[in-house]
């Protein structure tokens, strides 16, 4: 089983040397955005301390720790969006009681938002191209992969990806998918799902994540306990029904989660 970490909220050192000392394999997914306190969101707003809280950016002991792994072997790098977030979508999110009440839009997406806005392909090839271009200047870390943030894409993010050479896209696995090699005329691309450790499904699924303050030392040992690393012929043909069924689960149920919280907004 592939497992990945979304390094987010990195909260005791501890878990990132176990991680280490563990000689497991597994796919490391960063965010860009939290490397850099003065980054604004498209509008020109202020992201730092108001979109993403202080305690999300990467601390100094985290970027030393991604500066000194950036070549192990151990590690497959995956870039996780470039803001990380939607600016418009916050300042709904804050006009309908924010971070108190938790209502909607759900903002922590970038290419697709659930209203119909889009990034186009020239913007999400940019977008993209800044974020691969941050972790290298800033971490020495070359990403291979990529995976939307909110895994929230379009035909456009695939080809933003395949444009500046990352060789791995990862998507949300909610029915079971494999890992499949996508072709089209534009690009090609291995396809990732991933599913959420103690999700529905995620005993399933050939590649599990979770989060960098999900894990405590002791289960660093427990996740990472059966991984195993991308290997040659592990993908099949795309299954054209089955992903685009997947993509409909994923993207339905996140409307859901803000319609939800848009009824109980109106409570």
């Amino acid at each position: 089983m592939i497992k990945v970490v979304h390094f987010q909220f990195m909260n005791d050192s501890r878990v990132a040397d176990a991680l280490i000392d563990s000689k497991r394999p597994f796919l490391a997914s960063l965010v860009p955005n939290l490397l850099d306190k003065e980054m604004k969101t498209e509008e020109g707003e202020d992201i730092y301390k108001r979109i993403h809280p202080h305690d999300n950016y990467y601390p100094d002991w985290a970027i030393d720790f991604f500066r000194e792994n950036a070549g192990n072997l151990n590690i497959t790098w995956i870039q996780e969006g470039y803001r990380h977030c939607c600016g418009r979508c916050f300042n709904k999110f804050e006009e309908n009681g924010g971070r108190e009440k938790w209502t909607w839009p759900d903002p922590f997406h970038e290419h697709i938002c659930l209203n119909g806005k889009t990034q186009n392909l020239k913007t999400q090839i940019e977008v993209i191209k800044k974020g691969r271009n941050l972790l290298k200047e800033k971490l020495g870390v070359v990403s291979e992969g990529y995976c939307p943030p909110n895994h929230l894409y379009n035909r456009d993010t695939e080809r933003a990806v395949s444009e500046n050479r990352m060789s791995y896209f990862l998507i949300r696995n909610k029915i079971g998918i494999p890992i499949y090699r996508k072709i089209s005329k534009d690009y090609k691309m291995v396809v990732v799902p991933e599913a959420k450790e103690g999700e529905t499904f995620y005993e399933k699924s050939r590649v599990v994540y979770t989060y960098f303050d999900s894990l405590t030392p002791e289960k660093v040992r427990h996740f990472l306990n059966n991984a195993r690393y991308f290997a040659d012929g592990q993908e099949v043909i795309e299954p054209l029904f089955r992903s685009r069924l997947n993509h409909t689960v994923v993207n339905f149920g996140k409307r859901m989660r803000d319609w939800k919280g848009r009824f109980d907004h109106k409570k």
